[in-house]
């Protein structure tokens, strides 16, 4: 139902993990649909049920880690959910992600135990970093980048000729707005990038610009 898969040897890994949480296609008859309207919906921050897979994001992943090992000769660790959405979705919160089905529930505890130890694995091939937050708090963490692929379903962009088709981008998720990216200077504190930019050699211009 989720796998991890990474390099035989630790010494041919990336410093990079992919994640697909919300391709998969297996849609098990013991595991009963998840509802909208489940109670567990409407708990904690990110529990909107959606039942909606993001279509391609598993073909992404894999085309992605491949294109990482032609290129560089190294091979990235990838978590992967097959479960289809409607089933669970590994980016909520466990009750809303499982609604309470023991065998669903236990998907998602693997998946979120596969990412850590895909951490603890980067983390023994290639330390630790420190930095400082926007509340001042010394923070140590893996040296190693995290993608997370999800598909996109806007329609706040056209084609040249006005039509609405697949979109053209691939579009990262630094957490900043259209107002923030026109600033002349990048506010790191409203940034996912925020501690990447306080590392030696990095700022947030150059990571995001």
């Amino acid at each position: 139902m989720v796998e991890l898969l990474g390099p035989i040897n630790i010494q041919d890994s990336a410093a990079l993990i992919i994640t697909v949480g919300h391709g998969g296609k297996y849609k098990p008859n013991y595991i009963p649909d998840r509802s909208k309207n489940s109670p567990y919906c409407s708990k904690g921050n990110f529990s909107n049920c959606n039942l909606v897979s993001d279509l391609y994001t598993d073909e992404i992943g894999f085309k992605l880690t491949s294109q990482v090992i032609e290129n560089f000769g190294k091979v990235p660790y990838v978590v992967i959910n097959h479960l289809h959405r409607s089933k669970l979705d590994v980016n909520r919160i466990q009750s809303a992600a499982a609604q309470g089905d023991p065998i669903a529930e236990e998907a998602w505890y693997a998946y979120h135990d596969f990412i850590y130890q895909a951490q603890s694995k980067l983390k023994l091939r290639f330390g630790t970093v420190r930095a400082r937050n926007s509340l001042d708090d010394d923070i140590e963490g893996v040296k190693g980048l995290l993608v997370d692929i999800h598909g996109y379903a806007g329609r706040d962009w056209q084609n040249d000729d006005g039509s609405i088709g697949p979109p053209p981008f691939i579009h990262w998720g630094y957490g900043l707005t259209g107002d923030d990216l026109g600033e002349n200077s990048l506010n790191a504190t409203k940034s996912t990038f925020e501690l990447a930019s306080s590392l030696p050699n990095r700022d947030l211009e150059s990571l995001i610009r």
